[in-house]
């Protein structure tokens, strides 16, 4: 499968504070050009960065192992 590298349109934000932080890391991700995961529900799409997912993860677990 080919990644897609499209343009993102935001259409609608409930909320306007939540709307400028996650602006805030769009605009981060576009300029280090990392890459991200699109999922989507109903008429939800949700965007994740997988390395730091996996990178935030390991280290709760590194703090919080018995």
């Amino acid at each position: 499968m080919k990644p897609w590298t499209g343009e993102l349109t935001v259409l609608a934000v409930d909320d306007e504070a939540e709307s400028e932080r996650n602006f805030a890391v769009l605009g981060q991700w576009r300029d280090a050009e990392t890459p991200v995961l699109a999922f989507t529900e109903d008429d939800v799409v949700t965007l994740v960065d997988p390395q730091a997912t996996v990178e935030n993860l390991l280290a709760e677990l590194s703090t919080n192992w018995p």
